[in-house]
């Protein structure tokens, strides 16, 4: 179906190491028909896919048996299938959407349980540890500085009405601009409002735990924010965002 044609090409000098490359099938066979540790003719060709990892195992007429790997691998786990279900989660993808993008390329592609494991066993520990050491960093540089405390939350809902189940309640510090803290608050889990709850849970902790002397809070006009923060943390401004005033 595709020809592939050597070309009068200059050779690349800015590959490195860890390039990836897309290639058909019909360019790739023809390099296996020699043993590549003797040159004879190779006799039989086998190969499997293991995600978008590719195996080809070749035998030749003097008997010699050769594994070739499309990507290298770390404790029986392919490398290729962790970086992709890595980028396809930090890059906001749907799983969906690739695996419909990979089947009109017909470009294999891993299953969902594998990629739910990646995200268990790789990503989600990855991240989980970036997050802590950035946290504690920007904890401890709001400490230390000399000026007032101010921070602003907000909460964000996984969908919008009364059927939400799950509210991302966020603390941002104004003057860096960096994310403080955060809490996941489920339905069920809590009584009462979402956001509410979730706010109570990070000033709480952030006041006793962390030992922040908060001097303003900035927030949107929840009503029972206002109320928590009028009854138990006298001592914090409450301010509005403009942004939400002016919707």
């Amino acid at each position: 179906m595709y020809e592939c044609k050597q070309t009068k090409q200059k050779p690349s000098s800015n590959i490195e190491d860890d390039s990836c490359f897309f290639v058909f099938w019909d360019c790739l066979l023809p390099l296996f028909n020699r043993c590549r540790q003797c040159n004879s003719t190779v006799v039989s060709v086998q190969h499997y896919i293991q995600g978008a990892l590719l195996s080809i195992i070749t035998i030749c007429d003097r008997n010699h048996k050769l594994i070739w790997r499309s990507q290298n691998k770390s404790n029986k786990r392919p490398l290729g299938n962790i970086l992709i279900g890595s980028a396809l989660t930090l890059s906001g993808i749907l799983y969906t959407q690739m695996v419909a993008f990979c089947d009109s390329l017909k470009l294999s592609f891993f299953s969902r349980p594998v990629y739910d494991k990646i995200i268990k066993r790789y990503t989600g520990p990855v991240i989980c540890n970036i997050w802590e050491d950035q946290k504690k960093s920007t904890i401890n540089s709001i400490k230390n500085s000399e000026n007032d405390i101010w921070l602003a939350g907000d909460g964000q809902y996984d969908s919008p009405g009364f059927c939400a189940k799950y509210c991302i309640y966020s603390v941002m510090d104004l003057r860096s601009g960096k994310i403080v803290d955060f809490k996941l608050v489920q339905k069920g889990m809590v009584k009462g409002d979402l956001e509410r709850k979730g706010c109570e849970l990070l000033l709480n902790d952030l006041t006793k735990n962390q030992n922040f002397n908060i001097k303003l809070f900035l927030t949107d006009r929840h009503k029972g924010i206002r109320f928590y923060i009028r009854t138990q943390h006298p001592e914090i401004q409450h301010e509005f965002d403009v942004w939400h005033l002016s919707k």
